[in-house]
C-alpha cells in the first residue's frame, strides 16, 4: 500500500494553478501527477481532483458529471472557485469540498488532513 495521494488540477488559470501546485509541494503525500483536461482524469484515475468550477469551455460541475462514468467511485473532487455561487450544486455533484480563491493555506492544510485521515481509516477504498 502507498501513502501517495495522486492528484490532478484542472483551471483555466495559469496563476491559480501554479499557486495551488506550490502550496500543495508542502504535503509530501500529495503527488501531482498533471495539470490538465478530462481524457487524462481518465486515463490516470486519481485520488483527488482539484476541479475549477468556472472555465470557458466547460463548466466544472458539467466536467465531473462527464466524466464519472469512467473514474473510480472514490475519487475525491475538491471543486475550487472565486465564486460562492456554486458551493451547493457542487454538494450536489458530491463534492468532498468547496474552496474559495483566494484561499488561505491553513484552509486547504484542514482538507489534506481530512482526506489524509480518510485515506488511512479507510485504505482499502483509495487503494482498489
Amino acid at each position: 500500500m502507498t501513502n501517495t495521494i495522486k492528484t490532478i488540477i484542472v483551471d483555466d488559470e495559469i496563476n491559480s494553478i501554479h499557486n495551488l501546485e506550490e502550496d500543495l509541494k508542502a504535503y509530501p503525500e500529495i503527488e501531482i501527477l498533471d495539470t490538465i483536461t478530462s481524457s487524462q482524469i481518465i486515463q490516470y484515475q486519481p485520488d483527488l481532483l482539484f476541479l475549477d468550477v468556472e472555465m470557458p469551455y466547460i463548466n466544472g460541475i458539467e466536467l465531473l458529471q462527464e466524466i464519472r462514468p469512467y473514474v473510480r467511485n472514490n475519487m475525491r473532487v475538491i471543486f475550487y472557485s472565486a465564486f460562492d455561487k456554486y458551493m451547493l450544486d457542487a454538494l450536489r455533484a458530491s463534492a468532498f469540498d468547496y474552496l474559495l480563491k483566494p484561499y488561505q493555506t491553513n484552509e486547504l492544510k484542514q482538507i489534506v488532513e481530512r482526506i489524509k485521515r480518510e485515506k488511512t481509516n479507510n485504505p482499502i477504498n483509495f487503494d482498489q
